[in-house]
């Protein structure tokens, strides 16, 4: 469950790596060690500059402190003693929220926040969509960690599982959004090994392993090294980018290599017109001499309608000739396995309705096509690198 947070290197490991930390803050609380929430503060202050995932911190806090709530009132039946019992927790939460404001752009962060909160994120990025709708396989593994869970619980009352509440909320956000999913999995790897703990399924397991350690060792080992055989066999240590349009079937980001060496080989300054997810590549690449219309920062950079038209205009929906003409462009980078090359790729020189352009395509490989004006494409070569290997690395 937390392969879509642990395998792509991009800053929501820093709310993974936080949420762990809070995770163990908020245990030593539990037992009553007064320095817990105090070394929070600061650790919230450096997760609030470093990643938006910030507010699962915020989130989780008040969670745990819920719970707090909820389990002394569950003993002792008295609604303001519980609350004055979990009022040291309620302030800490309120410091929390108060060191928000610590932040480069002090109140006008707030309502970012909250833009970006509240925004429907679905119909533009996959991993925003509810868990049955991206993967099968991650829905099972999902129903699994919660039957256990729920097995545990029929052999403890609510007092031995600590966490539960957190456990909770993080499995169900993440059956709406599969992004929080690597969340819940942090979730539920720190909390369930203990709840299972002294269960009959649990003995069973020590049970067999005492029983079976030499066994359990050489498979181990066994499995340790076929791992290391398989990793060097395939040189875990050179980093290979995704560049052709069968790469996108399996799922993984396509990075346009060959057309930015095309473009960076002949000079080429103007504007560019590119994809949700490979303007980054484009700007780290080509930045100052190309500018891109849209990169994967989404709403941190760009309105919400410049994506929208973005995606539409790549999906060759009604009227994306329209963004041609709205937008100063110079180039069309255009992902092979989308609808719009299939338009512009009829041929080699494609003329769009109205007082758009004439456009030509200059390059093309098993990844990307690359369209240019044809007034600058009389300026550049034409290449056909289809079926040729693209050299690429990074950074």
């Amino acid at each position: 469950m937390g392969l879509g947070g642990f395998t792509t290197i991009r800053a929501q490991l820093f709310t993974l790596f936080f949420t762990i930390i809070l995770l163990f803050l908020v245990e030593e609380d539990r037992k009553g060690k007064g320095w817990a929430l105090w070394a929070w503060l600061p650790v919230y202050l450096i997760w609030l500059n470093l990643h938006g995932g910030f507010l699962v911190g915020v989130v989780l806090l008040a969670v745990y402190i819920s719970e707090r709530f909820f389990m002394d009132f569950f003993a002792e039946k008295n609604f303001l003693k519980s609350l004055q019992m979990v009022k040291r927790q309620i302030l800490f939460l309120m410091a929390t929220c108060l060191l928000t404001l610590i932040t480069p752009y002090g109140t006008d962060y707030f309502p970012y926040i909250w833009n970006a909160v509240t925004l429907d994120r679905t119909p533009f990025i996959p991993e925003w969509r509810p868990l049955w709708a991206i993967n099968w396989a991650d829905l099972l593994a999902w129903i699994f960690s919660i039957g256990l869970v729920l097995y545990c619980k029929t052999q403890k009352n609510l007092r031995q599982m600590p966490g539960l509440f957190i456990i909770a909320a993080t499995a169900w956000v993440s059956l709406w959004h599969y992004r929080h999913l690597s969340i819940y999995a942090v979730a539920w790897m720190c909390y369930t090994p203990a709840y299972v703990e002294n269960t009959y399924l649990g003995n069973l397991i020590n049970k067999v392993c005492k029983q079976n350690s030499r066994l359990l060792t050489a498979i181990f080992v066994i499995i340790g090294i076929s791992g290391t055989l398989y990793a060097v066999r395939h040189q875990f240590w050179q980093l290979r980018i995704p560049t052709t349009a069968e790469d996108s079937k399996e799922g993984v980001p396509v990075y346009p290599a060959g057309a930015v060496s095309y473009l960076k080989d002949n000079q080429f300054s103007g504007n560019l017109m590119v994809p949700f997810d490979a303007g980054a590549y484009v700007s780290w690449k080509l930045y100052p001499e190309v500018k891109v219309s849209m990169d994967s920062r989404f709403e941190v950079a760009y309105p919400v309608q410049a994506v929208r038209e973005n995606i539409m205009f790549y999906a060759a929906q009604e009227g994306w000739q329209k963004t041609l003409t709205k937008y100063k462009t110079d180039a069309i980078l255009v992902p092979r396995w989308r609808k719009l090359d299939q338009v512009m790729g009829k041929n080699d020189v494609w003329i769009s309705n109205g007082n758009s352009p004439r456009w030509t395509r200059v390059y093309q490989d098993d990844g990307y096509s690359l369209y240019l004006r044809s007034d600058l494409a009389k300026r550049l070569p034409i290449t056909d690198m289809r079926g040729k290997p693209i050299s690429a690395h990074f950074p």
